[in-house]
């Protein structure tokens, strides 16, 4: 299982839950206890990995124009203030932190044309992501729609996701689309000789392990056991960032 999301390298694990008036520390404060409950809830015997991140994102945005019961819904699993003004301040601040050179995340929201999402929703996504709603005629052109919400994908993950809707998912009945992209690449900080890879046992589940080349590196990195999850958690930093690692 790896998780890539941002932290705080000088808070210790469980992080304490954030003052309002950090907005930088909320964003980094939802991701990272969003991260481990996803984990929680995909763990399972089968590897795979995860960005919740991304998933984040979406919801995020969709959060910022909730309201009621599916507001407060969306506010527990994500761990956002009730202030939406402060859970946006928090995720632009955090979203300036992260990209860069190694990390492109963005997220956007598609609806049907004529849909009429109000102007203070679209200047609040836009503050805080960077993003905002775009209309598209999914219930006549369907198919346009799905190309332009590819290409946007594309573009955002430097070509690497060539096709996230394939064809016959959207449809007349379709009235909004909630994407996010993130492209990253980057260097460990501490480096694997590939010489020193060899074949060694993987455990795929608790009854059945693979061989696989496996990379080899001694060195002192932070490690952290957690009982609640039932796991072990290692960080690798990623070279010239203070804040993305691999666990």
């Amino acid at each position: 299982m790896f998780l890539l999301f941002p932290h705080l390298p000088s808070l210790p694990l469980p992080l304490a839950k954030p003052s309002i008036a950090s907005a930088a520390f909320s964003g980094a404060f939802s991701n990272n206890q969003f991260s481990l409950e996803l984990y929680s809830a995909l763990g399972g015997e089968e590897s795979l990995v995860a960005s919740p991140l991304s998933l984040l994102l979406a919801l995020a945005m969709s959060y910022l124009g909730a309201k009621a019961r599916t507001a407060e819904q969306l506010g527990s699993v994500l761990h956002l203030p009730q202030d939406r003004g402060v859970a946006a301040a928090g995720f632009a601040a955090m979203l300036r932190h992260l990209d860069g050179a190694h990390l492109d995340v963005a997220a956007r929201i598609y609806v049907q044309k004529g849909f009429g999402v109000k102007q203070a929703y679209l200047d609040a996504t836009l503050q805080a992501f960077g993003s905002t709603a775009q209309e598209l005629d999914f219930k006549e052109h369907h198919e346009d729609a799905r190309g332009v919400i590819n290409e946007w994908v594309e573009h955002r993950t430097r070509g690497a996701v060539r096709q996230v809707i394939p064809p016959h998912v959207l449809g007349a009945r379709t009235q909004m689309v909630l994407v996010s992209a993130l492209y990253f690449r980057a260097h460990w900080r501490k480096g694997f000789n590939s010489a020193l890879t060899q074949p060694g046992s993987f455990r795929v589940s608790r009854s059945k392990n693979t061989t696989v080349p496996m990379m080899h590196l001694t060195s002192a990195f932070h490690l952290k056991h957690d009982d609640g999850l039932g796991a072990t958690v290692l960080d690798l930093p990623y070279e010239a960032s203070g804040s993305l690692s691999t666990h």
